[in-house]
């Protein structure tokens, strides 16, 4: 091809007319100029191909993590649901004369399901990945970008209250469990202590009824004070489930081979707080 050329300008020299060659020069130019636009054109739609395999793939990752996500807050309600129930069951049996049954299960159920650290497993790597590696912002939506970084804000903060919390309450457990020798009526202590244990004993653990009293309104609080925010992170989260599906089924992404199809799994997430 080079070599054509070459004839050309070879033989327009040759016949002196200037007019001509520089007509076919300026074609010349203008020919290697579209020659790069369309290269340039050819690259573009190809990287934006790209992108937007990369961004079906991202959103996909992001979807299944979000999830999960919506799944371990929704465990971690429900314990949070099951301690309100066994607080107020033992501040009521504190104050009951004569009850040593009831007493002793209410105790048992309290140090055993409300005695806990609170979190829940996070599910961020991909998230954590789109970040470091710049692949947040393949998704082409402005809207919805911003609107996952405000999602995994708030479930930071979220984490930073049950720390809060946790700062707060452990170290009283801790005092009780080991200054009041109350570790060995902990059910993972049973297959050690059960044997030495009887039900008056347990009793008998009425009269720290101030201390008991104090740790229960503890954990009252904490109850009220992580319960709604759990609530508005399953909202916030299931609605981020709902959008980031309906972006996908927009047309607008090129579709992956053995794709998973969320509108199947999209009920069976934990549904929305009332």
């Amino acid at each position: 091809m080079l070599k054509f050329f070459r004839n050309i300008r070879r033989r327009l020299l040759d016949s002196g007319s200037l007019r001509k060659y520089f007509v076919y020069a300026i074609g010349e130019i203008l020919l290697v100029v579209i020659g790069i636009l369309i290269a340039l054109q050819v690259n573009t739609w190809n990287q934006h191909r790209i992108n937007r395999i990369n961004e079906k793939y991202s959103l996909h990752q992001l979807m299944s993590d979000l999830a999960a996500d919506s799944l371990s807050l929704y465990g971690l309600k429900k314990r949070m649901e099951k301690a309100d129930t066994l607080i107020n069951a033992l501040v009521k049996e504190l104050n009951t004369d004569d009850n040593q049954q009831e007493f002793n299960l209410a105790l048992r159920n309290y140090i055993n399901h409300v005695w806990a650290a609170l979190f829940y497993v996070e599910h961020n790597s991909t998230y954590n990945e789109m970040m470091s590696t710049g692949k947040l912002g393949v998704i082409a939506d402005p809207k919805l970008r911003n609107k996952i970084l405000v999602l995994y804000s708030n479930l930071s903060l979220l984490k930073e209250l049950l720390f809060q919390n946790n700062e707060f309450l452990m170290p009283i457990d801790r005092s009780l469990t080991a200054d009041r020798g109350m570790a060995k009526f902990l059910e993972t202590q049973k297959p050690v202590f059960s044997l030495y244990i009887s039900e008056e004993a347990v009793y008998e653990l009425k009269a720290l009824k101030p201390e008991l009293e104090s740790d229960a309104a503890n954990w009252y609080w904490a109850v009220k004070d992580v319960l709604p925010a759990i609530d508005a992170q399953l909202l916030e989260l299931r609605e981020m489930i709902a959008e980031v599906d309906h972006y996908l089924k927009k047309g607008k992404i090129i579709k992956l081979k053995n794709e998973t199809i969320y509108a199947q799994i999209l009920p069976q997430y934990p549904p929305p707080p009332a």
